[in-house]
């Protein structure tokens, strides 16, 4: 029996963002780290010119990406965007927030399935009040923060177990993310930071989606578009980063994959997840997608030439419900995607 394919035209049903600033983070990119390995007297007008977090949250671009500035009135700011910041920006919008840096460590905690990561006892404290406030966070994932570590514990972590120092403020230290595995490069905590980072981000953008769209107990499936590679010494690349956000969004009912296409991923999950939608193999598609940790400070040289603050300071998510047609959500027109044909009778669609 056929399947008439307009009872299941794809819409977009909603979209959230998130963006973390994570200034101390800036020094773990990729360009930055190289840099600093080969020259440690870099890493002091690096920390020299991380923005604030008021200072992020004020930037135009970025209350354009959280909703609440429209793409268009960046033309009407005069550039460079940096230097004519917006009064009274607020860390929320239509679409999501941006959260400060010692928050999202607190995420990163949570999302720590092996107690890699190392978080000081008083640093904890800072972080419990504004996390047990935040509306997307609740007690299982205080629990799992927990109450953290004294400080001499994470000292001899990084002395002994080669961790790698964690900061807030550029320059303090509260914790500190421990190697998987003494032996496997894969394992190293650098690759896991950039895997947590992601997993983080991704499931903050997931959980504003599920908490104004609908109920993650609803959603089928899920596409993964984050550049990062998750796996382990025997998969290397192998795992769903997918999965792994919608574990911590209750998304109890779906099963996911993840779409790799650098930069154009999201444009490639969404074609893949609007076929599922509109051949009627699945009613909820979410393609979500974390940040990229090694981009921080990609072209920090240049802002450091110039007087300016690295504005490469923050980690980007996102998360966008496709979903059968309900009469008012945007549809998604498969038959814009160019067609090619490379045998008769035979058709394929590309992007």
């Amino acid at each position: 029996m056929s399947i008439k394919n307009e009872n299941f035209k794809p819409v977009v049903k909603g979209v959230s963002y998130f963006l973390a600033h994570v200034p101390s983070m800036v020094r773990h990119g990729s360009k930055p780290s190289r840099e600093i390995l080969k020259d440690p007297s870099i890493l002091a007008p690096i920390l020299g010119h991380l923005q604030r977090f008021e200072q992020a949250v004020a930037y135009p671009p970025n209350q354009v990406f959280i909703g609440n500035l429209d793409p268009d009135e960046l033309r009407k700011i005069p550039l460079p965007w940096y230097q004519h910041p917006m009064a009274q920006a607020s860390r929320r919008g239509m679409y999501g927030e941006i959260m400060p840096e010692e928050e999202f460590y607190g995420m990163l905690k949570i999302c720590d399935e092996f107690d890699l990561i190392l978080l000081v006892e008083g640093f904890v404290r800072e972080i419990n009040l504004s996390l047990s406030e935040h509306p997307l966070f609740h007690k299982e994932d205080l629990k799992r923060l927990g109450k953290g570590v004294p400080s001499s514990q994470v000292l001899e972590r990084i002395k002994k177990n080669h961790a790698l120092p964690l900061y807030v403020q550029g320059d303090r230290l509260i914790g500190c993310i421990q190697p998987a595995h003494e032996e496997d490069s894969a394992l190293v905590p650098e690759v896991l930071l950039e895997n947590l980072s992601s997993r983080a981000s991704g499931a903050l953008a997931l959980r504003h989606l599920t908490k104004r769209m609908g109920r993650p107990e609803e959603i089928d499936y899920l596409l993964g578009c984050g550049e990062e590679a998750v796996g382990d010494r025997y998969n290397r690349g192998g795992g769903s980063m997918s999965k792994a956000i919608g574990e911590l969004c209750g998304c109890i009912r779906a099963t996911g994959s993840d779409v790799k296409a650098f930069c154009c991923g999201p444009v490639h999950a969404m074609v893949v997840g609007a076929g599922l939608v509109s051949s009627g193999i699945f009613k909820n598609v979410v393609v979500v997608g974390g940040g990229s940790l090694p981009k921080l400070g990609m072209k920090f040289h240049g802002h450091l030439r110039h007087q300016m603050p690295i504005l490469e300071d923050v980690l980007g998510a996102l998360a966008i419900w496709i979903s059968v047609d309900d009469g008012r959500s945007p549809v998604i027109r498969l038959g814009s995607i160019r067609s090619v044909q490379d045998q008769p009778n035979r058709q394929y669609f590309i992007i």
